[in-house]
């Protein structure tokens, strides 16, 4: 076995420390176990020794790497061969931009402290992440995933894009948790996109118009997230979860997707002011206090009480019955309440608090019907959700 926290510093010494005596229980692939490696790690490997000579096999390319640190950039060229990385950590870049991996390649357990260039990758057989941790943004930019591609357990610390990605079987995400932003707007999905118990919320977005010359720099050299494209994300989420009968998880992303929507009107409404976009936004808000967007019964419940005892103060004044008193002792406080309760009722009589009442009192009251009716409409709707 290979020489435990042995420094590596150039490949003819890697290919040294190439274990050899348990390649068969590994699937007759040779590995590399606790080892430095500190210089810019290239594969595949072709000087010194082909794996062959060392295993007896003809495979020239199949690697398995074990508890290994690679202090220096790594790049991946055209690979013919399996590739394993097994609770390796990864302290520099991974450049794997524009590279054909024609057989398996496994991450598990590893640890990305740089950037993963994945621009133009392509993955012609499975791809497998399992709890690997990426700690910069990571762009899957024009990636083909042509097999089937899984990320289980893992944490993206900051935005993961799959821009202009092409998903031609399937996709995995399993417990997968974005702590900063995700972005699956773009991606082109012949195949299956399933998601399992992903854990994304709201996150911060850039406004930039689509239009402008600056947002397909952002998407490509920053890794930003348009606000557009935050909202198509949580919609296509809400879609698959709402696809697989999953009410519960797809109410969760319908109303990230209403909130960024309101967001994203909001700032068109300053840009370009249409009154279309204008009404859409008093629809959305009224939405977001009347039962935040048909999660919250409570909300609903408050909204129907506290803007119907507003309107109702507004009503009882323009009636005989409460015309304004100079002395608080002539209030019947008890008559008042009977009075609100029966208001909250929209089929209520309009003689309720007055015989004649006056103009001014039918239009109010009618106002307030409509408010009433539909606070306990959004109340329902709330009380619906897990439908």
């Amino acid at each position: 076995m290979s020489e435990t926290n042995a420094t590596i510093i150039s490949e003819n010494q890697l290919t040294d420390q190439i274990d050899t005596r348990y390649v068969f229980s590994y699937g007759n692939i040779p590995y590399i176990e606790d080892a430095i490696i500190d210089y810019e790690f290239k594969l595949p490997i072709y000087q010194k020794v082909l794996i062959e000579d060392l295993t007896g096999t003809k495979s020239t390319h199949d690697l398995y790497f074990m508890d290994c640190n690679f202090e220096k950039k790594v790049r991946v060229e055209d690979y013919e061969g399996l590739l394993y990385f097994d609770r390796c950590t990864f302290n520099s870049f991974v450049d794997l931009a524009n590279t054909n991996f024609h057989s398996k390649i496994r991450f598990r357990q590893c640890i990305f402290h740089g950037e993963v260039y994945f621009n133009n990758t392509t993955f012609h057989d499975l791809a497998d992440f399992w709890r690997c941790k990426f700690e910069k943004r990571t762009s899957f930019f024009k990636t083909d995933f042509l097999a089937t591609t899984v990320f289980s357990g893992s944490i993206f610390k900051e935005n993961a894009l799959f821009t202009y990605s092409q998903i031609e079987k399937l996709l995995i995400l399993r417990r997968t948790t974005f702590i900063q932003g995700l972005d699956l707007s773009l991606a082109n999905i012949n195949g299956d996109l399933k998601l399992f118990d992903i854990q994304l919320d709201d996150f911060k977005s850039v406004d930039n118009m689509p239009e402008t010359i600056e947002y397909e720099e952002g998407l490509e050299e920053k890794g930003e997230i348009y606000t557009a494209n935050k909202r198509e994300t949580f919609r296509l989420i809400k879609h698959i979860f709402q696809s697989n009968n999953d009410s519960v998880t797809s109410q969760k992303f319908s109303l990230l997707e209403s909130i960024t929507h309101r967001k994203e009107i909001w700032f068109r409404l300053n840009h370009d002011f249409r009154s279309k976009d204008l009404w859409d936004y008093i629809l959305l808000t009224l939405n977001r206090f009347s039962n935040n967007h048909k999660t919250s019964y409570i909300r609903g419940f408050a909204f129907t009480i506290f803007l119907g005892l507003f309107t109702f103060i507004f009503v009882a004044w323009s009636s005989k019955t409460y015309e304004p008193a100079t002395n608080f002792d002539q209030f019947d406080f008890g008559l008042a309440v009977s009075h609100f309760v029966q208001f909250l009722t929209p089929t209520h009589k309009f003689d309720y608090i007055d015989e004649n009442p006056s103009g001014q009192f039918y239009l109010l009251d009618f106002l307030g019907r409509i408010i009433i009716a539909y606070g306990i409409y959004q109340t329902i709707q709330a009380f619906r959700k897990f439908r």
